[in-house]
């Protein structure tokens, strides 16, 4: 059985997935069989970061307009030096 919010999106699914949305309507948060996605957005819409178990995503995003894509950083573990 799928259930919907009152805007007409997914939230649960038939194999117990569960999917949250923020207040602009996007994906915030997706969890299946234990496994999460956590998504962030900028005040555009843009999604601008993007985390999947241990793996974190920066997006970066051309507000020019100039590249033909949204180009996509991984994110190293920093160590600062005290």
């Amino acid at each position: 059985m799928y259930y919907c919010n009152e805007n007409g999106q997914l939230t649960t699914g038939a194999s117990s997935e569960s999917l949250v949305y923020n207040w602009d309507g996007k994906l915030r948060s997706a969890t299946k069989a234990g496994a999460k996605i956590n998504l962030k957005y900028d005040p555009y819409g843009n999604r601008i970061y993007k985390k999947s178990g241990s793996t974190k995503r920066k997006y970066i995003v051309d507000i020019t307009g100039d590249l033909s894509a949204i180009r996509v950083a991984d994110l190293p573990a920093i160590r600062v030096a005290s």
